[in-house]
């Protein structure tokens, strides 16, 4: 029960943020480290035409829904796949882009830890 709130937990602050990240973009003044402009205006930004903010909020509401709904089967596939695809953008920040977005980082370790979480 603990996992599972804390999974909620987690997707609604990745939910909040990559909603952050699609409205407010592509303003400088969001962040005051300096390397969100860079990366969220890079070529990876998006993902077959879609940008990634939105992959983002489609990804954190199914997997509340999912865990709501106790479907762990499915969570565990879908988790599986955004952890491995944050992952790849957090190598595309540091080694390709070489700026670094702390919002878009809070989205991806979100991601991450909830794939590690479900595979506990």
């Amino acid at each position: 029960m603990r996992k599972k709130i804390f999974i909620l937990i987690l997707s609604l602050i990745g939910l909040s943020f990559s909603l952050f990240l699609y409205l407010s973009r592509p303003d400088s003044a969001i962040c005051s480290f300096g390397g969100c402009t860079s990366v969220l205006s890079s070529k990876f930004s998006k993902t077959f035409g879609i940008d990634n903010s939105i992959l983002g909020i489609f990804y954190f509401l199914l997997v509340g829904v999912l865990t709501f709904l106790n479907q762990e089967k499915f969570l565990k596939i879908l988790s599986l796949i955004g952890s491995i695809f944050a992952s790849y953008l957090i190598f595309i920040m540091f080694f390709v882009v070489k700026e670094i977005c702390y919002y878009c980082l809070i989205v991806d370790f979100s991601a991450i830890i909830i794939s590690y979480l479900n595979y506990l």
